[in-house]
């Protein structure tokens, strides 16, 4: 699903949202204006590869859940050293 951003024509509040393309949002988040929202049209991201440089499908979402999972695990090894005290 894509991700839409609106802001409200009456409070001015600005949210993303993912959905459908057919569904359409029409009510403010915020101050609850029916009708008021506008969709805002945001840039794409154009990602191109260095000169000679070669990525695989996917290596960016790979490299993130590498990433992650290091991050996991540091986690769990500084709180298996902290004593829990109910």
């Amino acid at each position: 699903m894509p991700l839409y951003s609106y802001r409200c024509g009456l409070c001015g509040h600005i949210f993303d949202e993912f959905h459908s393309i057919k569904e359409v949002r029409t009510d403010c988040l915020e101050c609850g204006d029916k009708n008021g929202l506008q969709r805002v049209i945001q840039e794409f991201l154009n990602l191109k590869k260095q000169d000679g440089e070669k990525k695989e499908v996917g290596s960016l979402v790979k490299n993130y859940i590498e990433e992650t999972k290091r991050e996991i695990d540091e986690e769990k090894e500084k709180l298996s050293k902290q004593e829990y005290n109910p």
